[in-house]
């Protein structure tokens, strides 16, 4: 009837809100000479041969504008920061824009920043956008309405995630279903443009339909069923964290079993740069989860766990800022659950992290409490981690004979207890602190029964860093050949295992040595190498390091003026970090200063 009633003319026809592409059929009008507009809240992808237009939301600008057109421009000019916070909490949708224009054209005496201070608050922005019969919450709800059961729940579910960017294995384990079962279920919300799929890894929602996911959310599900989700999501990023972290950097000591984190959902990882890949893109979603946790739920002990994986992710970037974060979050959810040895861990984590930013007297209160209550409670194994995190402590403030003596401590307590890999962490670092203190003959041999425990437990990642610190020795011993073969093998299974800082270190003591050796070419070759790696890695203290080696390689050399600006810039790295070793490159450049 409709086609023989259009035929033979020319008409434009508008088909306003489709349900579906069977609906659009019904009027298609017969003759070429017509045009239809249609639109809809679903994709229509089913209409062969039509041309889709996809309307993004409102640039600011765009909704500024659309503001000022319905409440007046002198409104919008006299308030501009007021303005912008209507628009960015509109989140470019035209219907919020257009309510929130009405409502503020309907006060012309209210100042703006009213309105604005009213939708800034998440919890009332639906109530505020309402004008009348125009709503967004009636409006969104239209859409809603129109979705099966499993769609409802999964659209309810993405209310529960703490971000408008949901990724695809984040998604996975929010439903708890498979890959192929996340796209299945969630490909209708996508056609309904109530969920955004931007890149096949990631999902993106609408602000405004995240609110109101997340008031359908609290409004269906139970408390209990709220809390299941967010225990699947805790133990699934914990789990696949944990697992990543082990690939990238295999533990010399293993997590005891309370530690381990289970998901069934784990994703695993077969290389260490797929792992750091995944944390990468990652971080910014777990940051989200651990600050999302309420204190009074049953989720703040998996969420803990997670922030305590979280701050060793950051701590091996050289993120201080998010390792410190991370570790008084992981401090303060433990605490608030009265876990006392979450707590100790979480102290051990935090201490750590001041300690690498020079902040001894804040970490030693940590320090102490966590060894209380690891003594307290014979648990050796973490005792000892805490002594040789203490030796390190004093040994970052070059205290070289009190580390020695924190890791003699823990050397005696892991030999009798038959801990093989606290025996290798604690000979390496006495080795290290010898060599601090001028003792390369001592630390050669504690070097050297670090090499020979890796080699019998099968430890290649601290077999690279003992090989380090018995080069260091046998160069302070000028036993040139060996102290050449040592750098040499600690770089190749440095790079075997992934081990960047181990390469870094590696690289700088091959820049030593070959400076000692009056090779300026090859040791700028090896700084610049040592240079590039922690640069990759943003670590600031070992990048001060290397300028200070490659200024003393330039003095070498003869180019004092060039030393002089190589020392600069790590003394302002050291002075900035709070580091000792800017009292060193003072007195370098002292020298050089002598010789102009």
């Amino acid at each position: 009837m409709f086609c023989t009633l259009t035929s033979g003319r020319k008409m434009l026809l508008v088909l306003d809100d489709a349900t579906d592409a069977d609906q659009v059929r019904a009027l298609l009008p017969g003759n070429a000479g017509c045009a239809v507009l249609v639109s809809s809240r679903r994709t229509l992808a089913e209409l062969a041969g039509a041309e889709r237009v996809v309307l993004p939301p409102l640039a600011a600008a765009e909704a500024i504008d659309l503001l000022a057109r319905i409440a007046g421009s002198a409104r919008i000019a006299v308030e501009p920061a007021a303005a912008a916070l209507l628009a960015e909490t509109c989140a470019g949708l035209p219907l919020a824009v257009r309510v929130a224009g009405g409502r503020v054209a309907s006060r012309p005496a209210w100042p703006l920043a009213i309105f604005a201070d009213r939708l800034a608050n998440s919890t009332r922005r639906l109530d505020e956008l309402r004008l009348g019969n125009l709503a967004v919450r009636a409006s969104l709800q239209l859409s809603y309405e129109t979705l099966p059961a499993v769609q409802s729940w999964a659209f309810r579910m993405i209310g529960q995630w703490p971000s408008s960017e949901l990724p695809a294995d984040f998604a996975a384990a929010l439903l708890s279903r498979s890959a192929a079962e996340v796209d299945e279920v969630l490909d209708p919300l996508v056609d309904l443009h109530l969920l955004e799929s931007p890149t096949p890894d990631m999902f993106h929602i609408h602000d405004l339909l995240h609110l109101y996911a997340r008031e359908l959310s609290d409004r269906t599900e139970t408390d209990a069923e709220r809390e299941s989700v967010a225990v699947r999501m805790m133990t699934f990023a914990g789990s696949t964290s944990q697992h990543a972290l082990a690939v990238m950097v295999p533990r010399r000591v293993p997590d005891r079993p309370q530690d381990v984190v289970h998901s069934p959902l784990r994703l695993t990882f077969t290389d260490s740069s797929a792992a750091r890949a995944w944390l990468d893109r990652m971080s910014s979603s777990l940051f989200q989860l651990i600050r999302q946790i309420p204190l009074t739920s049953g989720v703040v002990e998996p969420g803990a766990h997670l922030a305590l994986l979280l701050g060793r992710y950051c701590h091996l970037r050289g993120d201080w800022l998010g390792f410190e974060r991370s570790a008084r979050r992981a401090l303060e959810l433990a605490e608030s659950i009265g876990d006392g040895r979450l707590a100790a861990r979480a102290c051990i984590s935090l201490a750590l992290c001041l300690d690498g930013l020079y902040r001894s007297a804040e970490a030693q209160p940590l320090h102490e409490r966590a060894l209380d209550f690891f003594r307290k409670t014979s648990d050796q194994l973490n005792e000892l981690r805490v002594l040789v995190n203490i030796g390190s402590s004093y040994g970052r403030r070059r205290r070289n004979a009190e580390a020695a003596g924190f890791y003699q401590e823990a050397l005696t307590v892991a030999t009798a207890l038959g801990e093989q890999e606290i025996q290798i962490i604690a000979l390496i670092n006495s080795g290290e602190s010898l060599n601090g203190l001028d003792r390369p003959v001592e630390a050669r041999a504690y070097a050297r029964r670090a090499v020979n425990l890796c080699d019998k437990v099968g430890d290649q990642g601290a077999k690279a860093i003992a090989l380090g610190t018995l080069g260091e020795s046998l160069t302070a011993l000028d036993d040139r050949p060996a102290a050449l073969v040592a750098p040499n093998e600690s770089l190749r299974l440095a790079e075997r295992t992934g081990d960047r800082k181990c390469v870094a270190e590696s690289a700088l003591r091959l820049a030593a040595f070959y400076r000692l050796g009056c090779d300026d070419a090859a040791a700028v070759n090896w700084a610049q190498q040592a240079l590039r790696t922690y640069d990759d890695d943003e670590s600031r203290y070992g990048r001060a390091r290397v300028l200070m080696e490659l200024g003393q390689i330039r003095a070498a050399a003869g180019d004092h003026s060039k030393a002089d600006l190589t020392w600069r810039a790590a003394a302002d790295i050291f002075s900035a970090l709070g580091a000792p070793e800017a009292d060193v490159v003072a007195d370098l450049l002292a020298t050089v200063s002598g010789r102009r």
